[in-house]
């Protein structure tokens, strides 16, 4: 069983959801999207796990913009 999380990074997770970067910081500043965690001392990234949760939830129709 592999317990290692997988993190995506700002870039990978806006082609992902086919969005900007943009969308993406205000969609984690307002609380629409899961925060990131930090990797490093310059770099974050997004728990793959949240993004899929994200992603289904959405699937109801809700739109966050």
């Amino acid at each position: 069983m592999n317990t290692q999380t997988q993190y995506l990074r700002p870039k990978a997770v806006c082609e992902l959801l086919s969005i900007s970067k943009a969308t993406l910081y205000r969609w984690t500043d307002k609380g629409h999207f899961p925060k990131p965690v930090k990797l490093g001392a310059r770099a974050v990234g997004y728990s793959m796990a949240d993004i899929k949760n994200f992603i289904n939830d959405r699937k109801g129709g809700a739109d966050h913009e």
